[in-house]
């Protein structure tokens, strides 16, 4: 069976490369997909490295385990460039996933994800990745609700407590 194909924005990288379950989610998230990066993205979560997270990416980087992809050149560039609500990696990111419609494209910021979708992109945040993974069967209930307690202080509790429940329905 053929992993999916990710493609990972900042914020949804770092929340995986920050939280261990023991071991950092996002090695959870590898043996069930495969990751790509835009570059702007790479440089952007790798470069302070006394971060615990930044550490993480820059291994898996490395081992080539996630994959940074260049920023491509796209028709619609001039209107992406024109958010400024949104930073370069997620403009750079939404470039990406207009290039690659076998991706997957996770987003946790909503000015981002509006925007994705704007370009008929569907992007998916990254608690709602999780729950259609137990639905699907990729990973089991017992290691998502892990990984969503782990990770719950970067999201809302109202979130958390929702996509809890959501999963507990599987």
């Amino acid at each position: 069976m053929t992993k999916p194909l990710l493609i990972l924005d900042s914020s949804p990288l770092i929340t995986l490369s920050l939280f261990p379950i023991p071991q950092p989610a996002i090695e959870t998230v590898l043996q069930v997909s495969n990751v790509v990066v835009v570059e702007t993205v790479a440089v952007e979560t790798t470069a302070f490295l006394h971060h615990r997270d930044a550490v993480v990416i820059k291994r898996l980087l490395q081992a080539k385990r996630i994959t940074p992809k260049a920023v491509p050149v796209t028709a619609v560039d001039k209107f992406i460039d024109n958010y400024s609500k949104v930073d370069v990696g997620e403009r750079d990111t939404i470039r990406l996933a207009l290039t690659m419609p076998e991706a997957r494209l996770v987003l946790d910021d909503v000015a981002a994800f509006i925007i994705a979708t704007h370009f008929d992109l569907s992007p998916i945040m990254l608690l709602d990745l999780i729950v259609g993974w137990v639905r699907t069967g990729l990973i089991a209930k017992s290691i998502a609700l892990k990984m969503v307690s782990a990770m719950s202080s970067r999201y809302s509790e109202a979130f958390v407590n929702h996509t809890k429940y959501r999963i507990s329905e599987v």
